[in-house]
């Protein structure tokens, strides 16, 4: 009986301490397994933080890179504005100038007008001054206003030159814009007369012939007309356009 006890003592122990060998055993896999599970999980934190600091950072970068084309999309917009507003300016300027050219540099204006490649220029006393291949002139009226008068009138400045004049007028103002124009033209100039018109003619006058000698015909009508007969050109205008039917003839021999 004491050995069979003594077994069984000695069995006890053995089982005991297996048993608490396997309880020891299964403690450390646990705590292993439970360091390992927490080595685990500190690893899937910190690559989970990694992520989260790699998304950050890649928000950040994002965020920046947004700015940087947000900063860059207003830079363009303030420039291409900037553009804007100066091509602008220049249009502005640009128009100006051109209507200030154009107000400045403007022919026909009060004091000046330009008519053919000649400028006619109204000096103080009242009179256009112009200047032509031939010489200064100054007249009453300018081309502008005499151009609805026809001149039907072949002969030129040249068929005066050097040669008598004579005219037939009872003192109309064409009388003092063409002798004034003319002077230094012709030779001399005096009363003259041609057949048919003697009645009119100062009884001094010679009678002259349109076939061979300048004649200018004034002579005071209800309109203004002005014709041509060989050599001797007749002037028909009420007493008031006078001066402006004498001015039609001398643009039209100076060939203005």
């Amino acid at each position: 009986m004491g050995e069979f006890y003594y077994w069984n003592g000695a069995s006890s122990k053995i089982l005991f301490e297996k048993r608490l060998s396997r309880i020891l055993e299964e403690f450390l896999n646990n705590r292993v397994s439970f360091l390992k599970r927490k080595e685990s999980s500190k690893e899937k934190n910190k690559n989970l933080f990694r992520k989260i600091k790699i998304k950050k950072n890649f928000g950040k970068r994002k965020l920046i890179k947004m700015r940087e084309i947000l900063t860059q999309e207003r830079k363009e917009k303030k420039s291409t504005r900037n553009k804007i507003i100066i091509g602008i300016i220049l249009v502005v300027i640009m128009a100006f100038s051109t209507l200030a050219y154009a107000f400045f540099s403007n022919p026909q204006t009060e004091n000046r007008v330009k008519y053919n490649g000649i400028t006619f220029s109204l000096g103080e006393n009242r009179l256009w001054n112009f200047k032509t291949k031939i010489g200064s002139f100054a007249t009453q009226y300018n081309p502008l206003e005499t151009k609805n008068i026809t001149v039907p009138v072949t002969l030129t400045i040249n068929n005066y030159a050097g040669r008598p004049l004579y005219i037939l007028s009872n003192g109309e103002a064409a009388q003092t814009e063409i002798l004034g124009n003319l002077n230094g033209v012709y030779l001399k100039w005096q009363a003259g007369c041609i057949q048919g018109y003697e009645a009119e003619c100062d009884e001094n006058a010679p009678v002259k012939n349109c076939s061979l000698d300048n004649v200018i015909i004034l002579r005071e009508a209800n309109s203004t007309s002005i014709t041509q007969e060989g050599s001797c050109v007749f002037i028909s205008s009420p007493v008031e356009e006078s001066g402006l039917a004498g001015d039609a003839f001398i643009f039209k021999i100076l060939g203005i």
